[in-house]
């Protein structure tokens, strides 16, 4: 029994110095301007710093850089919020996989359309109260339509059923 607490004793110990050693990211924040900035303990000399977006109810890729080296560090990175940005996250990569606790981004608005309820009546024009985001997918999950906008023209799609991804939201409706 004193041998199996011995070596007990030495799987935690060993656990509790490789998570201490492990990569940290701390401090995110993200700004009006969208400016991101974090910094990070224990990092690696080939650490891959990549930012994400959640966008649709998934998380997208933004930007990417390199790691600067040993130790404690800071990084900046400028989102584009022309086409409004909801929620951040770095992930950091070196010999595993590290996710930050995702940030809001403190300007969000709630995106919403203003145009006729397109989902029941045939409306080529979709306008939303603000600029941003959007994606269309045919029903067979192609990207037809893609872009920045508050206005999207779906008047060139064929007939058929499609899924509109805007801001943080997601809805359908038929061309006829």
């Amino acid at each position: 029994m004193k041998n199996y607490i011995l070596c007990l004793a030495a799987i935690f110990s060993f656990e509790m110095q490789a998570q201490s050693d492990q990569l940290e990211i701390t401090k995110l924040t993200l700004e009006k301007s969208g400016k991101v900035t974090w910094s990070t303990l224990n990092e690696k000399k080939d650490t891959q710093m990549e930012i994400y977006e959640r966008r649709y109810h998934s998380w997208q890729l933004i930007g990417k850089m390199r790691g600067k080296g040993v130790g404690a560090n800071s990084y900046t990175f400028n989102a584009d919020t022309s086409c409004m940005i909801y929620t951040v996250r770095i992930t950091a990569i070196d010999d595993s996989v590290r996710h930050s606790n995702p940030v809001d981004y403190p300007n969000q608005k709630n995106i919403e359309v203003t145009s006729q309820d397109f989902t029941t009546t045939e409306q080529p024009l979709i306008t939303l109260n603000y600029k941003t985001n959007f994606d269309v997918f045919d029903q067979y999950g192609n990207k037809v339509l893609s872009g920045c906008d508050n206005k999207v023209d779906t008047s060139k799609l064929p007939k058929g059923a499609y899924y509109f991804n805007f801001g943080d939201k997601h809805t359908e409706f038929f061309r006829k």
